[in-house]
């Protein structure tokens, strides 16, 4: 039978672990999304969209780690065009 002070250095080793991997923060991640229309609270507007952990950013700040490509149909394009 193990003694008391293996036992317990094992459990604080496996409780460390558990925690460091809990509240490890995840990856930061870029996308672009290409071609797509987007709501601006107002109109609908053509434009490639930028965003990072989240939340949306200027083009050219940062690197970009997925290009998504939104390709919309000409009617589609075209109705968006009326409410510019």
């Amino acid at each position: 039978m193990p003694s008391k002070p293996l036992v317990a250095l094992t459990f604080l080793f496996v409780m460390a672990t558990a925690y460091t991997a809990i509240t490890q923060e995840p990856a930061a991640t870029s996308h672009e999304v290409r071609g797509g229309g987007w709501f601006d609270g107002a109109r609908f507007i053509l434009q490639d969209l930028y965003a990072q952990n989240g939340a949306f950013r200027q083009p050219g700040q940062g690197r970009i780690d997925a290009a998504i490509k939104h390709d919309i149909s000409s009617q589609d394009r075209k109705r968006l065009e009326r409410f510019e």
